[in-house]
């Protein structure tokens, strides 16, 4: 069986991506047994789509194979690139190495980007795409959004306003469950696990800071969605540095990019 699958605690991106895919290709989407819904995204998922994916048993992931959306490490899914027969993202190419990249502010509008020429999109798919979009631009705030992405929106028919941020955005709870699993993801690479937790200003933004020292090999982002300002603590290799900017930071396209920079300055 054939499965399209996006990564461990999906988030809209992931799960209307899969969904959208699953549209056009005619497989099912499924998720790892165990996965939750990012908890930030629920509200923005449960308002256009219903989410049913096949629920697969963790000893039972080697006897399928999978299409990859909205993540291109194996290490955020199956474990296995072995099992992979194909691969569509939008992050920098760290792992299956025929992933198919674009850089587009979501996963979704990229689809539908490669898909619009050869499939008739209904107005539902299109609002589902649009939401994703929301989620991955965080309301068209992020240093993700880009002029051709506004351009495929007005396509569909959308247009990112404030209401939807003032309607949709939904605060991370300050607590250390939160700090450990909120947009949580292992870059295997660079043996690097990262959380994010989104807020409407910097009050307990001092416990994060500090969640962050005691880890190891740990990106810790902070975004203050009302001031349009990103913290970044790293904690690597026994090494702790801070970073701010004076914008809405995307993990995927700016901060791991930064980081990677770092690196390669420091061999």
């Amino acid at each position: 069986m054939i499965y399209v699958i996006g990564h461990n605690n999906p988030d809209a991106d992931a799960i209307i991506s899969s969904k959208i895919l699953v549209d056009i290709l005619g497989y099912k989407y499924a998720t790892i047994e165990g996965n939750d819904i990012e908890k930030s995204d629920i509200n923005l998922i449960r308002d256009c789509m219903d989410y049913t994916p096949v629920i697969i048993k963790k000893d039972d992931v080697l006897n399928h194979r999978y299409i990859l959306v909205d993540h291109n490490d194996v290490k955020q899914s199956i474990n296995d690139e072995k099992l992979v027969i194909g691969c569509i993202d939008h992050h920098p190419k760290i792992g299956y190495d025929k992933a198919i990249i674009g850089e587009y502010c979501s996963t979704a509008l990229f689809i539908y980007q490669l898909y619009k020429d050869k499939y008739k999109f209904n107005k539902q798919q299109k609002r589902q795409i649009f939401m994703a979009v929301l989620s991955d631009s965080k309301f068209g705030r992020s240093s993700r959004y880009q002029e051709q992405d506004k351009l495929l929106l007005k396509e569909l028919g959308f247009e990112i306003t404030d209401d939807y941020f003032f309607k949709c955005f939904k605060e991370t709870e300050l607590c250390t469950d939160s700090f450990k699993n909120n947009g949580y993801k292992y870059y295997d690479k660079y043996d690097l696990s990262s959380t994010y937790v989104e807020r409407l200003g910097i009050d307990g933004i001092v416990n994060y800071q500090e969640f962050v020292r005691r880890q190891n090999n740990f990106l810790g982002i902070w975004v203050d969605a009302l001031n349009n300002k990103t913290y970044v603590f790293l904690n690597y290799k026994n090494r702790f540095i801070t970073d701010t900017y004076d914008f809405l930071a995307s993990r995927g396209t700016t901060i791991m990019n930064d980081f990677i920079k770092r690196l390669r300055l420091q061999k």
